[in-house]
């Protein structure tokens, strides 16, 4: 299996007291190296992109929050090792997960071998086992009944054995498509903690002065710009300070995407990011298996559904989305699919567009993909149909 060696591991303890330190000790442990075997899937490591956390505990009872779920590992009959998906289903849940190792950051090519170490305290092992096929994998939520088109295009050119049609991936903020009410179908604490509304306070303390126009006029977006009287006028100081600190956050977010826009650079330059957010910043819309800086075109819709999420909670959930497609540099046309795939419906008022969500949340587009899906089967029925055709007369001409 493995080469093996002897490994000494020293842990400190440290009393209340600084001037006396315990001595260290020492424990002596076997590691053992897990080769890889061409009979055997190595072990997979994944990791899911939203909240949903299995191991959830309640703080007050002690308890599992989640059921355990049930994973399922779907292999390529050709390429078993490279090719393969992870599905999760939580109990009870209308929301799967699934992650596979060929889209999306694992479809780069890896710059670096992963290996995961098994420790077990009572026999004093570590047994270090490579990862499959050098990646982790990141589990998206899926919706059960819905296929996007992009779903649709990847599962006709992916492994014939990871049938799951009935589940959809959608690179969207966390969300509760059963939810009453448009602020719980996206709710903020789940995407902003309290850590990081105390630090988005800028717009906040920026109304309490008298003026500020001459304090906005490049530091905010357009969108943010608009509203401030809007923002101003609410009686409610905390849900004002809520509010502000949402434009807060959907001002950094515009001004990260304008740091990887060649267009933007300009207006990214000099932005000055607290810290935790800039982090937060990273881990969401930076792809960490990449060694460029540029933010990869699945990341750039991730913070883009982020922007309009906190556009609908400063609107009340019903926005006019002009100005923030000139934040985004991004055409009306682009701009009204993003806020379909989160479940907005879209109608002209007079002569302005307006974009609402509706609950629970329904992901429209959908039937106009399986339309397209279908009429893609029926092309490629067709043409196969042709080609035998073709084949057989040139046979008879033969003869």
């Amino acid at each position: 299996m493995g080469d093996e060696h002897l490994h000494s591991q020293e842990s400190g303890a440290n009393n209340q007291s600084t001037d006396h330190v315990e001595e260290s000790k020492k424990i002596r442990l076997r590691v053992t190296q897990i080769r890889e075997r061409p009979d055997r899937m190595s072990p997979i490591v994944a990791y899911f992109s939203s909240s949903y956390d299995p191991l959830e505990v309640d703080p007050e009872t002690g308890e599992r929050v989640h059921e355990t779920p049930e994973v399922t590992v779907y292999t390529h009959r050709d390429e078993p090792k490279k090719k393969f998906q992870v599905v999760v289903r939580p109990p009870g849940a209308n929301v799967y997960f699934k992650g596979t190792s060929y889209s999306r950051e694992t479809a780069v090519e890896p710059n670096t071998a992963y290996s995961i170490g098994v420790v077990n305290r009572e026999a004093k092992t570590i047994r270090i086992f490579p990862i499959a096929a050098n990646k982790i994998i990141r589990l998206d939520p899926y919706v059960i009944g819905q296929e996007t088109e992009e779903e649709a295009e990847a599962s006709g050119s992916g492994p014939q054995d990871t049938s799951t049609s009935s589940i959809v991936a959608r690179n969207i903020p966390p969300y509760d498509a059963s939810a009453t009410t448009p602020s719980k179908a996206y709710p903020l604490d789940k995407i902003m903690d309290e850590e990081e509304r105390k630090c988005l306070q800028d717009i906040y303390l920026l109304l309490e002065q008298e003026t500020v126009a001459a304090a906005i006029t490049s530091a905010y977006p357009v969108f943010v710009r608009n509203r401030l009287h809007k923002l101003r006028n609410i009686e409610v100081d905390s849900e004002r300070q809520m509010l502000c600190a949402v434009s807060s956050l959907l001002t950094h977010l515009v001004k990260f995407k304008d740091m990887d826009s060649t267009v933007g650079l300009h207006s990214a330059n000099g932005h000055e990011f607290p810290e935790i957010i800039r982090q937060k910043c990273f881990t969401l819309f930076k792809d960490p298996f990449l060694r460029t800086s540029e933010i990869t075109v699945d990341k750039t819709n991730l913070l883009i559904s982020y922007v309009l999420v906190l556009c609908l909670h400063v609107d009340n959930f019903k926005t006019d989305p002009e100005d923030i497609a000139k934040d985004l540099r991004m055409s009306a046309i682009d701009l009204r699919k993003h806020l379909v795939s989160l479940g907005c419906k879209l109608s002209w008022e007079k002569s302005t567009l307006v974009a609402t969500l509706p609950t629970p949340l329904e992901f429209s587009e959908v039937k106009s993909n399986r339309r397209r899906r279908r009429r893609r089967r029926r092309r490629r029925r067709r043409t196969k149909i042709h080609k035998r055709l073709r084949i057989r007369r040139t046979k008879i001409h033969k003869k």
